[in-house]
């Protein structure tokens, strides 16, 4: 399992949206588990741009081109530390304290 998918907008082929989109759907079959892997679009399209298309909702985060040491090292940081994508995806919310309360 990854922490982290990294996917360009602007790809041959299959550009990212439809890579994502294609990735979410084998997700919802149970084919493919990304509750715990954050899908990072990067374009150099303006963010605006990216999120009036109504497919940027199957990722979780954008960083717009060019993308500097300290915004991708900080993005990863926060993913790292932060509760599994899973539950940005329509799941329930969980109470994280109340939880490490019940761990201890």
């Amino acid at each position: 399992m990854y922490d982290f998918m990294f996917l360009d907008l602007m790809m041959p082929v299959l550009d990212g949206f439809q890579t994502c989109e294609q990735l979410r759907q084998l997700q919802g079959t149970g084919k493919l588990d990304l509750s715990k892997t954050a899908v990072i679009a990067i374009s150099a399209v303006a963010e605006e741009n990216f999120r009036s298309n109504d497919l940027s909702k199957n990722f979780d985060i954008f960083l717009g081109k060019p993308v500097d040491y300290e915004t991708l090292k900080d993005t990863m940081e926060d993913v790292a530390s932060s509760p599994p994508r899973g539950l940005r995806r329509g799941m329930a919310e969980v109470n994280y304290p109340s939880l490490l309360q019940l761990q201890e």
